[in-house]
C-alpha cells in the first residue's frame, strides 16, 4: 500500500496512489500524478495512456503527484515550506513538486485506490443550471489564473506561447456565446499578473445566482 511503498526505497520523498471514478471503478482517472507540457502550460494526469499498474514506468515519468491523495515525508514539507498559498484549486501540487531535486523520488502505489466522486466543479458545458454555470466559471477562473501564475514562476520562456493559447481559448468562448466564461478568463488573466486575486472572485449565493464579489471579502473569508 501507499505507506509500505516507502520501505521499498529510502529515496522516496512522496508517494501517490491510483484514483478511479466512484461510479465506474474501471475508469482510472489518475495513476499517481502526471507530467507538465511546457509549451501549453498544462499538467497532464497519467491515466489510460500508460499501463496503470506498471509502477516503475510511471515513476520514471512522474513530475508531480495528484493532490487528492498523497503521502509526503515531513522533512520535504519543512524543507520546501509546504504548498504555495498563491494557488487555489489547481497547480499547487505541481508547484510544490517542481522544487524537488532529482534525488527526491516520487513513488506510485498502484494497490492503494481512491474512489473519486466529482465533476460539478469542472463542468464546462454551455448553459445548464445556474449552479452548474457557477461551478464551470469557478473552475475556469482558477485553472487559467494558476496556469499563467505557474508559468511566470517556473516557465517564463514559454509564457508567450501559453498566453497565445489562452487568447485562443478566450476567442472560442466569445464565438460560442459563452460570454460569462470569456469574462471569467479575462479576470483570471489580469489577476494572475498581480499574483493574487485583488479585483474579483466568483461566488454563488443562496438564490443560485451568479455574481462577481469584491476580492477583499474573499480574502477576509480565507483569513488573509
Amino acid at each position: 500500500n501507499i505507506i509500505l511503498k516507502f520501505s521499498t526505497n529510502e529515496n522516496y520523498s512522496a508517494v501517490g496512489c491510483k484514483i478511479v471514478d466512484y461510479n465506474n471503478p474501471e475508469d482510472v482517472q489518475v495513476c499517481g500524478g502526471g507530467s507538465y507540457y511546457k509549451i501549453f502550460g498544462l499538467p497532464i494526469n497519467f491515466s489510460k495512456n500508460i499501463l496503470v499498474n506498471d509502477e516503475e514506468k510511471i515513476e520514471d515519468k512522474l513530475i508531480y503527484l495528484h493532490g487528492s491523495s498523497m503521502v509526503i515525508k515531513t522533512a520535504m514539507v519543512t524543507k520546501y515550506s509546504g504548498f504555495c498559498e498563491s494557488y487555489f484549486h489547481y497547480f499547487e501540487e505541481l508547484d510544490f513538486f517542481s522544487k524537488f531535486s532529482s534525488l527526491e523520488m516520487l513513488g506510485y502505489a498502484s494497490s492503494s485506490i481512491v474512489y473519486h466522486l466529482g465533476g460539478a466543479s469542472s463542468s464546462n458545458k454551455k448553459g445548464g443550471t445556474p449552479k452548474r454555470r457557477y461551478a464551470s466559471a469557478f473552475s475556469e477562473y482558477y485553472m487559467f489564473r494558476n496556469r499563467i501564475l505557474f508559468c511566470r514562476y517556473h516557465n517564463r520562456s514559454m509564457l508567450f506561447l501559453v498566453m497565445a493559447g489562452i487568447s485562443f481559448a478566450f476567442l472560442k468562448r466569445v464565438l460560442s456565446g459563452r460570454f460569462m466564461l470569456a469574462k471569467t478568463l479575462l479576470s483570471a488573466t489580469f489577476d494572475s499578473i498581480q499574483k493574487l486575486p485583488t479585483k474579483k472572485a466568483l461566488f454563488f449565493n443562496a438564490n443560485a445566482k451568479i455574481f462577481w464579489h469584491d476580492a477583499k471579502v474573499l480574502n477576509k473569508n480565507l483569513g488573509k
